[in-house]
């Protein structure tokens, strides 16, 4: 089992938040877990983000529904690595008194 001790955690998705894919030739080409070429575009607003969460002393949590391998091509691709704490697939559900409206913010910079 491990432990993670900080209480100051925060996640971050992949997709349509670090990073937008199928926009043609355009951004950094990657290498998918499923040997197809990507190419992907940061949403640079959310990797500064990440890293400022990260240099506060905050736990750092990437996720994608797509699976850890694509978690991991892509913090590799933006050379983010060293500022995540831990890669994950997405939560497909969480059991809560609470609605997570209620104990979690949602931070999304357009």
């Amino acid at each position: 089992m491990k432990i993670i001790k900080n209480d100051n955690v925060v996640c971050f998705d992949v997709d349509n938040t670090l990073i937008m894919s199928g926009l043609g030739r355009n951004g950094i080409k990657v290498r998918s877990p499923w040997a197809n070429t990507e190419y992907v575009v940061p949403i640079q607003k959310h990797v500064d983000l990440l890293i400022k969460y990260s240099n506060e002393g905050r736990i750092v949590i990437v996720w994608s529904a797509t699976g850890y391998e694509w978690v991991q091509t892509i913090c590799k691709a933006l050379k983010i690595t060293k500022y995540v704490t831990l890669m994950m697939g997405k939560p497909s559900e969480y059991v809560d008194d609470l609605d997570a409206n209620e104990w979690m913010t949602r931070n999304y910079l357009s």
